[in-house]
Order: structure tokens, then C-alpha cells, then sequence
């Protein structure tokens, strides 16, 4: 059970890194019923 939580955690947020190198903002959800959101930006340093 904890491994597979573990393993799902990692998953996450792996996908989370992937995602974010790849484009310049995202949204994360803060609840499960999905009204609350984490909008966010990453600076352009180039």
C-alpha cells in the first residue's frame, strides 16, 4: 500500500517536472472536487 503510494507521489511528479519544462505555466488542483486551483508561472530566463 505504501509503495504504491509512493510510486503514484513519484508518478505525479514526474509528470508535473515534464510538463513544466515544456510549457511556461500550469495548474495544479488543490482539492478533489476541483474548485480550487494552484495557477502557475514560470519566468522566462533567457
Amino acid at each position: 500500500m505504501i509503495q504504491k503510494l509512493f510510486m503514484m507521489a513519484a508518478t505525479l511528479m514526474a509528470a508535473i517536472t515534464v510538463q513544466a519544462q515544456t510549457a511556461r505555466k500550469f495548474v495544479l488542483s488543490n482539492s478533489s472536487d476541483g474548485q480550487s486551483e494552484l495557477h502557475c508561472f514560470l519566468p522566462d530566463n533567457r
